[in-house]
């Protein structure tokens, strides 16, 4: 049987490493489109662990979002997005979608996971070429309707960066 304190200990630093603040972008199709139910799907399943309020979309209906979108445009807006998001999660099956990845990639190298439909080499096209430093997941027809792959994958991934975001504070905290 395992020691109950170390079990305590272990819940123990799970809690702080879960009160780390961190942000996620997921970018994608809009809501009204084929995939946009996936995306909502992902948001509501991220919401779960890390907060209704930390999982965003680029569109939100929120003042701050609205006003920096109205004052800079959706570039700019976007840019800064992506760079404050600790990580951006992206279902490149919109013209948008595809144009954020080609446009940040610089800023969503390390910090993201680009959800593209499966399809053999032939019907790739040159958006495939725009994510070749990125982390690409092929997403077979079939996992569309599930989702579960996808959602798992992102929680995977978000809670491996949040981790890493709080042993990197956890570091700079100690060493200062």
């Amino acid at each position: 049987m395992i020691n109950p304190e170390f079990l305590r200990k272990v819940r123990a630093e799970r809690e702080k490493v879960a009160r780390t603040p961190f942000f996620i972008l997921v970018w994608g199709p809009a809501i009204s489109a084929r995939l946009g139910a996936k995306r909502l799907a992902i948001r509501e399943h991220l919401a779960q662990q890390f907060g209704a309020d930390n999982v965003v979309f680029s569109e939100d209906d929120d003042p701050a979002l609205q006003e920096m979108r109205e004052e800079m445009g959706d570039r700019a807006a976007e840019y800064y997005q992506a760079s404050a998001a600790d990580v951006v999660f992206v279902i490149a099956e919109s013209m948008g979608s595809i144009t954020e990845v080609a446009l940040y990639e610089s800023v969503l190298a390390a910090k993201s996971i680009i959800f593209v439909e499966e399809r053999p080499p032939e019907r790739q096209g040159f958006a495939s070429q725009a994510y070749a430093l990125l982390r690409v997941e092929a997403v077979e027809p079939e996992e569309w309707q599930s989702c579960e792959r996808i959602r798992r994958l992102c929680l995977r991934f978000a809670e491996n960066k949040r981790l890493e975001k709080y042993k990197l504070e956890k570091y700079k905290s100690e060493s200062s």
